[in-house]
């Protein structure tokens, strides 16, 4: 039932280009949960490990038609089950600015 609150968005995979953004978003989730966030090599490995020729994850971002910038993201990696013999989706991080 429409509440009137609804906002619309997209979903996203991120590039390399996004990287500033995605880095900003971690910023604010480690503010959030009153940890440190990367430091600079910190950093640069996330957008090597992220984009680089053999990625270690996938990042996703999130855009409100009311925002210029991403407003969240989630960071998902590829795991695999023996048990199951499939492959699963592992979920690490997701976040959402606060507002």
């Amino acid at each position: 039932m429409p509440t009137g609150t609804e906002l619309s968005f997209e979903l996203r995979r991120a590039t390399r280009e996004d990287g500033p953004a995605l880095i900003e978003l971690i910023m604010a989730l480690a503010q959030f949960e009153k940890l440190p966030g990367p430091n600079a090599d910190d950093q640069k490995r996330l957008i090597e490990d992220g984009f680089g020729a053999r990625p270690r994850f996938e990042a996703w971002l999130a855009f409100s038609e009311n925002e210029p910038k991403p407003v969240g993201y989630a960071v998902v990696l590829e795991m695999y089950s023996t048990f199951r013999a499939r492959p699963t989706l592992y979920l690490e991080d997701i976040f959402v600015q606060p507002k």
